[in-house]
């Protein structure tokens, strides 16, 4: 069993760490531990119910039994797909009642990269079918979801200082997934904040564990053509497959998204999920 670790700050630590063992049964899996408290198994996906969500800058979880909480696990999940029938074990240790993955770089890209390097070879993606077509809209946000022949994802940021916003910022992506060399250019791509809102945070007593390595600033060269919008996509494809390291066969539009928007729409494809047809395209 290979075993690697990461240590980094996270959005409100100095240093957080977390252990991936990558476990000898052969089957898609991810374990969720805090001080080897299971939070939870997508084993049992009918669980995945019992889970409390709630919503700040990151999807955080708790288990309905246990008073521990886990956050910034969108930026780990993806990863579980490029290995689409191996099993994991993901622990963190306990810093409050909130236990946070550290960002490293503030994208998917070192996780990647670390287990990537124990020999594992990336193999077909997992995907289940969508037989709906849905919308909704919640403030800004606006989301529009039909069936497809892989997954799709259309992601426009649109802010501006007329709707109320602090600064003016437009990007968008529209991307294509069908395996893992569609998923890679994802995983680059870093997490991002303005000056004003992080200044804003800060003044809050947030983001206490952030700092120059773990993002960039808006404003800052990319690492990647439209780094923003694929950040964004990276946190959705987090948000969905925390459930089930699979994709649902869907094209997505997505307007001003978030955490938030992301968990509704899983809501959605959550009897997909349950109805456990995974298969390799």
């Amino acid at each position: 069993m290979a075993v690697v670790e990461f240590e980094g700050s996270s959005l409100s630590f100095e240093n957080s760490k977390i252990k991936i063992e990558i476990l000898k049964e052969r089957c898609p899996r991810v374990v969720w531990k805090v001080d080897d408290h299971i939070i939870y198994d997508t084993t049992f996906l009918e669980s995945f119910k019992n889970l409390e969500y709630e919503c700040v800058r990151t999807s955080i979880y708790k288990n309905s039994h246990s008073p521990l909480k886990i956050s910034c696990v969108e930026h780990l999940t993806p990863v579980f797909l490029m290995w689409g029938c191996t099993s994991f074990g993901v622990s963190l240790k306990k810093q409050t009642l909130v236990t946070e993955a550290p960002l490293l770089d503030g994208s998917a890209l070192e996780y990647f990269l670390k287990i990537r390097n124990t020999d594992l070879k990336p193999a077909p993606l997992l995907f289940y079918a969508v037989k709906e077509n849905f919308s909704f809209e919640i403030g800004n946000s606006r989301v529009w979801v039909q069936p497809w022949e892989a997954f799709e994802v259309e992601y426009i940021l649109d802010r501006s200082l007329s709707k109320g916003d602090l600064f003016d910022f437009k990007e968008s992506a529209n991307v294509s997934i069908y395996g893992p060399e569609d998923l890679y250019p994802i995983l680059m791509a870093r997490t991002f904040i303005s000056k004003e809102e992080l200044k804003i945070s800060r003044d809050q007593g947030l983001l206490k564990g952030v700092g120059e390595k773990n993002g960039f600033l808006l404003g800052e060269k990319y690492r990647i053509p439209r780094e923003p919008a694929f950040h964004k996509i990276l946190d959705l494809i987090g948000d969905l497959t925390f459930v089930y390291p699979a994709l649902p066969k869907v094209r997505i539009e997505i307007t001003n998204g978030g955490h938030f928007v992301h968990r509704k729409i899983m809501e959605r494809l959550l009897p997909y999920v349950y109805a456990r047809n995974f298969t390799p395209i």
